[in-house]
């Protein structure tokens, strides 16, 4: 039923195996998975990289032909055939009954959704190399703090007209790793756009909605999503965004998705209103505060320096 796209890149060791066992562990089975690596040979942990592969010899790995992770996914998007594609990056992990809702919920929704997403938890972490010295102790050690946040909680979608979902999702960020997209939908677009680095999840999204299809807020959390030194989506900066911005501009021109809202007949003034609101301020509408939950461990020196290679 699914064909799960999933590209690497000097993905930290312990997420890779975390990312892959929770794939391995779906309740739901019906699925191919397609790897798509482009690491290069001399990275320090390349071996181990190929160690974790090595255990589920049942998923095809592929090695990338070009750079960035939207060429990632375009390599390998066509080497499946199955109806869905699910998309997960390395570095995320899917709750186990993950697969099993998607399924159930695309069973219930008709023709006209092309896309379903669910919550994520986001697990924000900061890693510290702390000298025991100040406390008389001659020692180092690594200390990780952790707090979670749920993203994408995108209820009001769910009872807005499909056709103007692509409205809503020009600024409503979604993670890739909890969502899953129509295959004869999905292949209609041009694909991930290559000559982004950032937002090219929002323009793909965004191509298969203006074919006049709607999506589906799923809400329970569906992956998990652990914030790291090397995360791509902390490499963004102001080039990057603004680049984001103009490719969105190109695809649905911001007057136009005004004036489709101000002059929607079969909009209520509170769906109108939320449509506006969401066109501006849709980043940070997606997201709750921090439940208050911090978790703090302690490893030795040489685990710190090993994990976070």
């Amino acid at each position: 039923m699914f064909d799960i796209i999933i590209p690497t890149y000097k993905t930290p060791i312990p997420l890779l195996k975390k990312c892959l066992e929770s794939v391995d562990k779906q309740t739901f089975n019906e699925y191919k998975v397609w790897i798509c690596d482009g690491t290069p040979h001399d990275w320090i942990r390349y071996d181990d990289m190929l160690e974790v592969f090595s255990k589920y010899p049942q998923f095809n790995i592929v090695k990338q032909t070009g750079t960035g992770v939207s060429q990632a996914r375009n390599q390998i998007i066509g080497m499946g055939k199955n109806p869905y594609v699910a998309f997960l990056d390395s570095d995320d992990v899917w709750n186990l009954e993950h697969l099993m809702n998607m399924k159930n919920s695309i069973e219930k929704d008709g023709e006209e959704i092309a896309v379903w997403f669910s919550m994520v938890q986001q697990i924000l972490s900061e890693n510290h190399l702390i000298d025991l010295n100040t406390i008389m102790i001659d020692e180092e050690v690594g200390l990780h703090i952790s707090k979670t946040q749920s993203l994408q909680c995108y209820q009001i979608v769910n009872f807005i007209p499909y056709k103007y979902h692509a409205l809503f999702h020009t600024n409503a960020v979604i993670w890739f790793s909890a969502m899953v997209m129509k295959r004869s939908v999905l292949e209609k677009t041009n694909l991930f756009d290559e000559s982004l680095s950032l937002g090219e999840d929002t323009c793909l999204i965004i191509d298969a909605l203006l074919q006049g299809y709607g999506s589906r807020f799923l809400h329970y959390q569906g992956a998990v999503r652990v914030g790291h030194d090397q995360q791509l989506s902390k490499q963004g900066g102001k080039e990057k965004i603004a680049l984001v911005d103009e490719a969105i501009e190109k695809r649905f021109p911001y007057q136009k998705r005004l004036d489709i809202i101000n002059n929607a007949q079969d909009l209520n003034d509170f769906q109108k209103e939320t449509l506006r609101i969401n066109m501006i301020h849709g980043k940070t509408l997606g997201c709750t505060s921090l439940n208050g939950n911090n978790i703090v461990s302690v490893v030795s020196k040489e685990e710190y320096e090993i994990e976070t290679l």
